[in-house]
């Protein structure tokens, strides 16, 4: 094979599949190529059956294609995720950004990045869950340092938490252990989120959002919908 073909996939965080390709970001490293210096680096591997020799397993770096996209190297902070895809699209997020990884249909290419939003982002990889609206759309959940968000299926992003900005105000966005996680429970229509709060470093409370009971006000923030669950299931982590 051509040199830097077969290079391996770096010991990365976080996993993603559009359907074809892995994509994943952030890193284990400390030192070396998979650094702590890349944690602002998705890197994707070829089209399943480009070669029919390892292509979930590698990221091409040759002189003619690099498998990866830098999103803002130390601007917003590093990468915390990735979710979706949402209609196809793959999103990535940083602690305080929001990238929308349009393909592009270029095998060299294959991802177009923009930045939705450069204010919030995402806490924790955990926290981001594909879901519906209420009108069943798709749309990706995700908890930021200011709380609740989505994006929709038209890509916009929606603010979730106003009805309850004191719980969102008290996360411990600091601990040690589980910050947030979530997950988005189908049959029921619900985004359970989990946070800790105060000194806490595990979740200690849990919030419930019914998507078919919460409706945007005039400002376009969604409104209504959300009931705190209490009892030994608040503490998972």
């Amino acid at each position: 094979p051509i040199a830097g073909d077969q290079n391996r996939f770096p010991s990365v965080r976080y996993l993603l599949t559009d359907g074809n390709r892995l994509l994943g970001t952030g890193s284990w490293e400390t030192s070396g190529a998979d650094s702590l210096g890349k944690n602002s680096r998705i890197w994707f591997t070829p089209v399943l059956g480009s070669a029919d020799r390892g292509d979930d397993e590698r990221i091409p770096n040759t002189t003619t294609q690099k498998n990866w996209i830098d999103l803002n190297e130390n601007d917003g902070g590093f990468n915390t995720g990735l979710g979706g895809p949402l209609n196809g699209v793959p999103y990535a997020f940083k602690y305080r950004q929001v990238w929308k990884l349009r393909p592009t249909g270029d095998v060299s290419t294959p991802y177009l990045p923009r930045k939705m939003r450069d204010d919030i982002g995402c806490v924790a990889h955990k926290t981001i869950a594909l879901g519906e609206d209420a009108q069943g759309q798709p749309a990706l959940y995700f908890l930021s340092h200011r709380g609740p968000y989505r994006v929709t299926s038209d890509g916009d992003v929606q603010y979730l938490g106003r009805d309850n900005e004191d719980i969102w105000r008290a996360m411990n966005l600091a601990a040690t252990t589980v910050v947030a996680h979530s997950t988005f429970y189908p049959d029921l229509h619900q985004w359970w989120l989990w946070i800790a709060t105060g000194a806490n470093n595990t979740p200690d409370t849990k919030m419930m959002f019914d998507v078919q009971r919460g409706f945007p006000d005039e400002n376009g923030q969604i409104r209504g919908g959300w009931a705190e669950h209490t009892g030994p299931s608040a503490a998972a982590y």
